[in-house]
């Protein structure tokens, strides 16, 4: 696993915006400060392909320099998300994202 010690977390708004309608409401700086805590703790199980199961929430990112730059939230859930979207490319269908996460 790699180590992110030396990364930050930057949200986009949107990110932001998402992880408070699918998993609660707080505001920008906490939840910037409690990502980058979980990070620095390495609670995840999943990073790789853009993906990071980070305390039970998936999340798309990108990488600038020293940066993870979480692009959108997709919720909290067990479920495999990367693999159900490649399924679900895969058959030309979608992700009903309220019937995964909770």
């Amino acid at each position: 696993m790699k180590t992110y010690e030396n990364f930050k977390i930057r949200l986009t708004t949107h990110a932001h915006k998402r992880y408070c309608e699918r998993v609660q409401h707080i505001s920008y700086e906490e939840l910037t400060d409690q990502c980058n805590q979980q990070l620095y703790k390495r609670e995840y199980d999943h990073n790789k392909n853009w993906f990071i199961h980070l305390s039970g929430v998936w999340w798309s990112y990108e990488v600038e320099g020293d940066v993870m730059k979480f692009l959108t939230c997709y919720g909290k859930t067990t479920a495999n998300l990367p693999a159900g979207l490649k399924w679900a490319q895969r058959h030309n269908d979608s992700l009903d994202l309220q019937t995964i996460v909770s």
